[in-house]
C-alpha cells in the first residue's frame, strides 16, 4: 500500500466515523424527544426532576445547563470528579521593635568625663506570613449505556448523588433477580426431563413421578 493509499484509507475511516456519530446523534435526539413527551415529574432534587414510576430522571448538565432525560435502566456508573486548587499568598507582617542606643558626650569643664545620652530608635523585624486557601470543585459524572452522550457531567449535589447511587443498586438487584428466576426456571425444566427419563426407564413408578412432578412445579 502506497502513501496516498494510506492517506485515502484514513480519510475514508474518518468520514465513516463522522457519519456514524451523526447517525447516533440523530437517534439520540429523537430518543430524548420521546422521553420528554411522556415525562411528568413526581419529585425533584434542586433543579433536577425524576419520576420513579416511569423510571426517568431529568438532569441539568454542565453543558450550558442542557437538560438530559435518562432512563434508570441505562445508568451504569456514577462517581464524583473532585478538583482541588490551592492558592498560597505571602505577605510581610514585620513590625518595628524599639532599641535603646547610647552615646557618650564629653564636656569642656570635666574632660574625660562623659554624659550618657540615651535615645530610642526603631529596628524593623521581617516576618513572612503564608496563607493557603483551597478551592474545591466537585462534579457528578454519570455514565449511561447509550451510543451518544454516554458521559454526563452534573453540578454536585449530595442528595442527587445518593439518588443516582440507589438507582444503580436497584438496577443490580433487578438483574440478579432476573438471572435467579431464569436459573430457577431452567433448573425446574432440567429436573422434569431427568424425572421423565427415570420414569421411562422404569426406575420410578407413576405415583413417584406424579408426586415429584408436583414438587418441582410447586403445585
Amino acid at each position: 500500500m502506497g502513501l496516498f493509499d494510506g492517506i485515502k484509507k484514513e480519510m475514508q475511516l474518518s468520514q465513516e466515523k463522522a457519519a456514524k456519530e451523526k447517525e447516533n446523534k440523530k437517534k439520540y435526539d429523537n430518543y430524548q424527544i420521546e422521553l420528554k413527551s411522556k415525562f411528568v415529574a413526581s419529585g425533584r432534587i434542586g433543579i433536577n426532576k425524576f419520576n420513579d414510576e416511569l423510571k426517568i430522571i431529568k438532569v441539568s448538565t454542565e453543558s450550558y445547563f442542557k437538560d438530559v432525560y435518562v432512563e434508570y435502566k441505562n445508568i451504569t456508573e456514577v462517581k464524583i470528579d473532585e478538583k482541588i486548587n490551592e492558592k498560597t499568598q505571602t505577605k510581610n507582617v514585620g513590625k518595628r521593635k524599639g532599641v535603646i542606643t547610647r552615646s557618650v558626650v564629653g564636656t569642656i569643664l570635666m574632660p574625660g568625663v562623659g554624659t550618657v545620652v540615651g535615645g530610642l530608635t526603631a529596628k524593623k523585624e521581617n516576618k513572612i506570613q503564608s496563607i493557603t486557601t483551597q478551592d474545591i470543585k466537585r462534579k457528578i459524572v454519570l455514565i449511561q449505556n447509550t451510543p451518544y452522550q454516554s458521559l454526563l457531567k452534573i453540578t454536585y449535589n449530595e442528595e442527587l448523588f445518593s439518588k443516582l447511587k440507589s438507582i444503580i443498586n436497584n438496577n443490580t438487584e433487578t438483574v440478579e433477580e432476573t438471572i435467579y428466576k431464569e436459573e430457577r426456571t431452567d433448573n425446574g425444566l432440567s429436573d422434569l426431563i431427568a424425572l421423565k427419563e427415570l420414569f421411562d426407564q422404569g426406575i420410578i413408578t407413576q405415583e413417584d413421578f406424579d408426586a415429584k412432578k408436583k414438587q418441582i412445579l410447586g403445585l
